[in-house]
């Protein structure tokens, strides 16, 4: 498939104009965000981080919405309980260089069929424990299913590992490798 303008994508999987997203909040050093996972066929396909200093996203309230594509780099964030309404309009353009650029990288990844582990693996090598790609990372976490099988080996064994309830776990019954990250 190839995309639009001079940019050739062979795995890339079209953005529909609507999206459903889980709502998220997380926070980074004093930042109170909202992690938005636009979701395609139930599966992560694109993120949006914005701030959420001033609560304008009742996370409480709302844990589901819709990313809705405006026009290129416009989205908004639609929201409905009882009443449908705009809770943010143009996601992007609250965004700072960090989350924008982080945003875009991960959406980028995930459009193009990076496997979400992978991309998770790579949040994970930032050496600070609260660094936002930490952050992100633990929130993407959640979508990786059990089963999914890593593109790592058993340090102990030499067998494949896989994803259960959150941790890596030897495939091998008699090894009992595990790790949680």
């Amino acid at each position: 498939v190839k995309a639009k303008g001079k940019y050739k994508s062979y795995n890339y999987v079209k953005r529909h104009d609507e999206l459903p997203c889980d709502i998220h909040e997380a926070k980074y050093k004093d930042e109170k965000c909202i992690v938005l996972i636009g979701l395609n066929n139930g599966e992560p396909y694109e993120v949006f981080v914005t701030p959420n200093n001033n609560n304008e996203v009742d996370v409480e309230k709302y844990k589901k919405g819709i990313i809705k594509k405006v026009k290129s780099n416009h989205y908004n964030l639609i929201v409905e309980n009882g009443v449908t309404k705009t809770m943010v309009n143009n996601i992007g353009k609250s965004f700072d260089s960090l989350y924008g650029t982080l945003s875009r990288m991960v959406s980028m990844s995930l459009r193009h069929g990076v496997s979400l582990h992978f991309i998770v693996d790579q949040l994970n090598k930032d050496s600070g424990f609260v660094a936002f790609e930490k952050v992100l990372s633990r929130i993407l976490k959640k979508y990786i299913k059990d089963g999914t099988v890593t593109r790592k080996k058993c340090p102990e064994c030499g067998e494949d590992l896989s994803v259960a309830n959150g941790c890596i776990t030897c495939s091998n019954k008699s090894c009992g490798y595990s790790k949680c990250e």
